[in-house]
Order: structure tokens, then sequence, then C-alpha cells
């Protein structure tokens, strides 16, 4: 193992040094993973070979070993069962069901293993435990910035309402963790409860569901798919809310990354997204921005519809339908016309794609919020929000990667632009007066003068990505020092003893 290992880490600490020096952004976790990954096969080869020889033992799956076979001929094995071998499933799929999961079926048993010989444990070779390596704890971040005091609960009979059985677990500082034990079947729908609709802003610290940057209350109904495994962490985003609202016509992170012209193949579901934004990935900048366009298009947009806090949940959740509804009629439209896909992608900034959109909220939330709480949509009116959201949403793309900017949207969305819609709504405010006071120019006025009064954004990754880069360059450098250090003394003390050598006394 030192011969395999120590090279190779030996070159990986070169090659960190080296881009480091070159003011070259490294990401660690990658140069670690591929290192290792190519390391393993060999690695488990050579273990295997070395329990056969010490133990007379085989490997035979799922991270068993059994005696060696015996000359004699043996006995007609089973045919393998196909819970051994579960069907490959889409990993992005928002609809994931439990018998999709790709991890090991607990249908599969020692005692079902051919070549497991009686009075053999499986797990065991002699007194030493060999058995499979424990799943993987269901782990996973929650942002616009990172939320925190809130709480997370699994879906798990896909009722739609928490139940004291139910998973369930706490977000502190965007990151969160379900009980030891807790695997990807025995998950649903991710749903995090929001703060009551009369909570506003926040002290630091404060038990309430918060944006831990802008110390905003949370509002926006996030949610994620089932996850498939938890071998990487959840995501839980403002566009894997947009997943869930668009589940049941079927909506894939393929469509959605495709109609909002997101880089093709990102990782929605796995990626912390805020915090590789923030360390400067160009992809991920703009999925970033993409999430709070989504969140300013939500929450204004509800405050426009309805009249009243108490419907506001409803009206949510009518926009991301709406917003679903146009991402699955446009990539069907796409299928029906490949030439025309540049002209079919939803641009957030534009005021007559958010018009419609507003427009097909309003009818959906009809159907569920009484008539008195809907706000009468007029021509002129509509026009004047949709023209403000879009522009606000404009300023959001041009901001790059500027995180505290993206930040400050938000800020003036729930502050600056909500008293706006809501008097515009209430008819205590003109369209002409309103489009006065929303101006890109104003906008950008107020945006520069919001504040975020709460703790800066720092990815929860960097931290033990520095101590990965320490202990590779430590243990990289240090194995083969050690290693050949103790060869020589063993060499020279041999030669030493046998006369042979030009040396009289050991070297060390």
């Amino acid at each position: 193992m030192g011969r395999l290992c120590g090279p190779r880490l030996a070159a990986l600490a070169i090659v960190y040094v080296a881009l480091a020096a070159a003011g070259q952004d490294v990401d660690t976790d990658e140069l670690f993973e591929q290192v290792f990954r190519a390391d393993s096969a060999a690695l488990k080869g050579a273990g295997n070979a070395w329990l056969e020889r010490s133990y007379g033992v085989q490997t035979i799956g799922h991270g068993y070993y059994s005696p060696r076979p015996s000359p004699e001929p043996p006995a007609e094995s089973p045919a393998e069962s196909p819970a051994e071998s579960p069907a490959e499933s889409p990993a992005e799929s928002p609809a994931q069901s439990p018998a999709q999961s790709p991890e090991t079926s607990p249908e599969t048993s020692p005692e079902t293993s051919p070549g497991t010989s009686p009075g053999t444990s499986p797990g065991t070779v002699g007194d030493k435990d060999v058995s499979p390596a424990p799943e993987p704890a269901c782990t996973g971040v929650a942002y616009d910035g990172y939320l925190t005091s809130c709480t997370v609960w699994a879906d798990a009979n896909a009722d739609g309402m928490k139940g004291n059985a139910e998973p369930s677990t706490t977000v502190s500082i965007g990151e969160f963790t379900f009980a030891i034990g807790t695997t990807p079947s025995a998950l649903g729908t991710l749903y995090l409860n929001t703060a009551a609709e009369g909570e506003q802003q926040v002290q630091s610290g404060s038990t309430v569901c918060h944006d831990r940057t802008t110390l905003l209350a949370v509002k926006f109904p996030y949610a994620a798919p089932q996850p498939a495994s938890c071998a990487k962490p959840i995501t839980i985003s403002p566009l894997t809310t947009l997943l869930v609202a668009g589940a049941p016509r079927g909506l894939t992170v393929a469509q959605l990354l495709e109609s909002l012209n997101l880089p093709a193949g990102f990782a929605l579901l796995t990626t912390d997204t805020l915090g590789a934004a923030a360390r400067g990935n160009a992809d991920a900048q703009r999925v970033y921005r993409c999430d709070v366009q989504l969140i300013q298009l939500t929450l204004t947009g509800a405050r426009f519809l309805v009249k009243t806090k108490a419907a506001q949940p409803a009206a949510r959740a009518a926009v991301l339908q709406a917003l679903a509804q146009q991402i699955t009629a446009s990539a069907g439209r796409r299928r029906l016309h490949a030439a025309e896909v540049n002209t079919l992608t939803i641009d957030l900034g534009l005021g007559s794609v958010i018009e419609a959109l507003l427009a097909a909220a309003h009818d959906i939330a009809a159907t569920s919020v009484p008539s008195a709480d809907l706000t009468a949509l007029d021509a002129q009116v509509l026009a004047a929000v949709a023209n403000t959201m879009a522009a606000l949403n404009a300023i959001i793309e041009a901001s790059g990667g500027d995180i505290d900017k993206i930040q400050k949207a938000v800020v003036v969305a729930e502050t600056t632009l909500a008293s706006k819609v809501e008097a515009l709504a209430a008819g205590t405010l003109t369209p002409e007066a309103f489009a006065a006071q929303t101006t890109p120019e104003a906008l950008n006025s107020a945006l520069g003068a919001a504040s975020l009064p709460g703790a800066p954004v720092v990815p929860p990754e960097k931290k033990s990505n520095k101590v990965a880069v320490g202990v590779g360059i430590g243990i990289g450098l240090g194995v083969p020092l050690v290693g050949g250090a103790a060869f020589a003394y063993w060499y020279y003390t041999k030669k030493a003893r046998s006369g042979s050598g030009v040396l009289s006394q050991p070297m060390l």
C-alpha cells in the first residue's frame, strides 16, 4: 500500500503547490478524488490476494468472504437473484422511487450468498470483521443565503403533511443531517417549514427560520425531490423547489436546465451551488443567479396576486406551478421544433415572460384562494409589476459573481419593492407612480443602499479542504521518506552484521 499511495500522494502535493503558486483556483476535493480512485482498484486487488494467501478466503460479493473452494466439484449454485442487481435509475430524476435507489438491496442476505459454507459467518474472517461499511448518513445543504433555525422533514407517506414518525432534522448554518440509520428509501420529498407570515427580519441567533446573511425570515416554500442516494449531500434550493412543483407534470432536471439556459449536466440535486459560486465557479454562479431570480419572482409575484397574508402560501405555490408549466410546455415545443431551441428558452429578465407567468399563476391561485382575497388583474397594473420584476432580475443577472450584490437584491425585493407592489395591488399607488418609483435606476439605488446585517457567506467546505490538503501533503511526502529511511536502516544493519558491507556500525 505504501508503494501505491506514497508516490501518488507526493505527486499530488507537488501538483497542488505548483498550481497554488501559479495563482490557479485548485479544487482539492477533485484532486484527491481522482488520485484515490485511481489507487482504489489496485489496493482492492492487493487486499483480496493477501486475504486469500493468509486465510484461504476469497471474495464472493457484497464485501463478504468465503473459504477457498475445495477441489471437489462444488454444489450447483442458485441463479443470481435479480434483487442483487437493481436497475439503474437516473440520478437526477425528481420522481425517484425507493425501488430505484442505487443502494444495495436489503433483500440480499449473507445466508443466500453462494459459496458460504455452514458455520462460517460471511461478515468475519476468524475474529476480524470484514462486513460492508454502513450506509452513509443522509446530509445536505439548504440555501438562498445559507438558512438556519429551519426544520427539514421528509414526506415519507406522500400525504403532504408532516407526521410525527416521519424523519425530520434542523438546518444550522446551511447544513442538516438526518438521524444515523436513515436511508434514502425511508425519506420522501423533502420540505422546509417556513416562518410565520408575520415575521419579516429577525435578530442574529433567532430561532425563527431565516437566512443567516440577510436575516430575513424564510417565506419561500423550499423543497427537494426524494434523494436516490445519500452518497453525496442533498441540496435544497429554489430550483430544487421548482422541480418538486413540476413533478406532477414530469419536469426533469435536464428540462429545467435547458429551458432556463443553465449549464447542461449541472448536478443540481447534489451541488452546494452557493458555496461553489462563492469560490468562483462560473457555472455555479449562473445557477445561483437563477436561484435568486426565482425567489424574487415567487415572493414578489405572490404579493401582487393576493391581498392577504393568509393567502400568500397558496399564491407562492401558484407562481411555481405556473413556471413549471411554462418549462414543460417549452420542452414539448422544443422537441417539435429542434431548430428553434434558442427562441424557446425562458428569460426571467423579460417583462413579457413574467407578465404571462403572473396571468397563469392568477388562474391557478383562483382555484384555491377565495375571490375576495385575489387581486383583480388590470392590464396596465400587470404590465407595470411584470416590467419591474424583470428589471430586478436583469440586475441580478448582470451581477456576475458578486454574491453580496445578489443577496442585496433579495433584501430590496422583500422590503422596498414588496411595499410598493402591495400598495399598487391595493390601489393606493397608481401604475404611473409605481413605474416612476421602480425604474432600473431606482432599483439600483435601493440595492446600493441595502445592507447585509447577518453573517457573510462562507462555504462550509472551505475548512475541510485546508485540512485535506495538509493531511495529503503530510502523508504524500512523509510515507516515502519514512519508508526509505527504514529500508536504509535495515539494509546497512544487515550488511554490518554479516560483515560483507563496508560499514562496521549501523548507520543509525
